[in-house]
This record gives C-alpha cells, structure tokens and sequence, in this order.
C-alpha cells in the first residue's frame, strides 16, 4: 500500500463531506421553499444540488479507483454500476424523522469504510496535521524574536514548521493562466493542498481580506489544488472563526475553501511616506 492510496482515501473522505455539506444545504432550502421558487433569478437550490451531484459523482469515481488499486474488485464493479444510473446520484427522500436522506451518499459512505479502514494508518491524518499547523500559526509566530509585520512574515514562520511534516511543501507557488499569473502563498503538493494568509491589524481590514480570498478562489482554480485553506491572521480578536464561517456560508462561497481564523502577535509596519 503506497502514499498514493492514502492521499486518495483523504481524497474521498473530503468528496463525501462535501456531498454531506450540500445535502444539508439542499434540505434547508427545501424547508424554506426555495426549492419551488418561481423567480427565474433565485438558483440557490439548483446550485445546492448541482454541487450535491458534483460531489458524490467525485467520491464515485475515486472509490472506483481506489478498490481497484487495493484489488477490492466487487466494490468497483458495484460502484460502476450505480453510476450508470444517471438520476441516481440527484434523489432524495426523507425518512420517518423528518431528515433528508440520499440514497447514493449513503452508498458511497458504505462502500468507502472498509477501504477507509484499510488505509487508516495514515490517511485521515495528513490533512488534520496540516490543519493543525495553520491552526497554531499564532503560536508559531509568537515563538519567533520578531513579531510578523505582513502575511509573508506569518507564511514565513508556518512554513519553516511545515517543511519538517512536508518534503514538498513551498512557498509562493506559480498558477499558470492564459493570460495571468497568480502565486499561492504556500503549497503542499502532496496533498494537492494550497493556503492563502491575510495579515489583519485593524478591524476594518477583514473585509478586505475576504474580498481578496474571493479573488483567490476565481484565480487559483486548477486541476492541481483540491483543498484550499484561507488563513486570517488577526493581531486582535476582531471576529470569531463562527462569524467567518458565517460569512462564507451567507455568500455561498467555494465549498473546496476552508477559513481559519487565528490571532498572534505583530503589528503592520507603518508605510514610509516619500518625500
């Protein structure tokens, strides 16, 4: 069993929590109606449902994939062939509680846990010790000399700690366009995984910073990076990871993009006027 097999079970695992998040969303505009909206304009449920069916067909395809490289033939066959059934992976129903059900979600799940369990051994662990880096970037950053005056002093110090889990991990790492260039601030190719930092001084500077991650979600998309994580860098608690969370769920950001909310020492360095 290859790293390989371990990256794509943690691959799966996030296609299925993210299946798991769009049914929820689905069954909530169910309940408020909008889902027999009759305004041409309001398309949140088919887009609720589009990213449902987006997910589950991605989680398919891998654990077809993945069953087939640990030699686990019934599975894949099995998996093949619900995916032959077009509308399958869009139906829902509800149980006797109330609560929203998906028959293909369930069937994903089920197919998937004994291979999870088969790749256990380190599967479910390398993206939660990267999240748990970012997570501690203030503390990295406090236990620097200097405090950080900008994103890259905080990319910096969250690097240096990242190396030591992450051969590949790398800095300001180039995203080929047609006709522009972005660079992520770090990267972990490995896990085909991408963050962003924003260094926050003031209250008024969040959003701006938000704005500028829903930049980023619009330039980083490519077929190299599943998982992107949007670090806010706060030198004071200005706004909760709840309220952050919030603010992505309000605007339906990009479901592939996690916030992570953290405070640490530092102050900007104030900007030399020329004379």
């Amino acid at each position: 069993m290859g790293r390989e097999d371990w990256l794509l079970a943690e691959s799966i695992a996030k296609e299925l929590e993210r299946a798991e998040t769009a049914l929820d969303e689905v069954d909530n505009l169910i309940r408020i109606g909008a889902a027999n909206n009759d305004d041409p304009e309001d398309d949140r449920y088919q887009t609720a449902e589009q990213t449902m069916v987006y997910y589950i067909d991605r989680a398919y395809r891998s654990i077809a994939a993945l069953s087939e490289r640990l030699g686990i033939t019934t599975i894949a066959k099995e998996v093949v062939a619900a995916r032959a059934d077009k509308d399958f992976f869009s139906r829902t129903d509800r149980t006797n509680e109330g609560d929203i059900h998906s028959a293909a979600l369930s069937k994903a799940q089920s197919c998937f846990d004994p291979l999870k369990a088969l790749t256990s051994a380190r599967a479910v662990t390398a993206q939660d010790v990267l999240r748990t880096i970012l997570h501690s970037s203030g503390k990295i950053a406090a236990a620097r000399s200097t405090p950080p005056k900008n994103e890259a002093d905080v990319r910096n110090a969250v690097l240096e700690v990242c190396e030591f889990a992450f051969n590949d991990a790398m800095r300001e790492t180039p995203v080929a366009k047609r006709l522009t260039g972005y660079r992520i601030d770090l990267t972990v190719r490995s896990l085909r995984s991408a963050v962003e930092f924003k260094f926050i001084d003031k209250k008024s500077e969040m959003r701006a910073a938000i704005e500028g991650v829903y930049a980023d979600m619009k330039g980083y998309r490519h077929p190299d990076w599943d998982s992107f994580y949007s670090v806010f860098y706060m030198t004071s608690p200005f706004y909760t990871q709840a309220e952050v969370d919030e603010e992505f769920r309000y605007v339906d950001a990009d479901k592939s993009w996690e916030p992570i909310v953290v405070q640490g020492p530092g102050k900007r360095k104030p900007r030399v006027s020329k004379a």
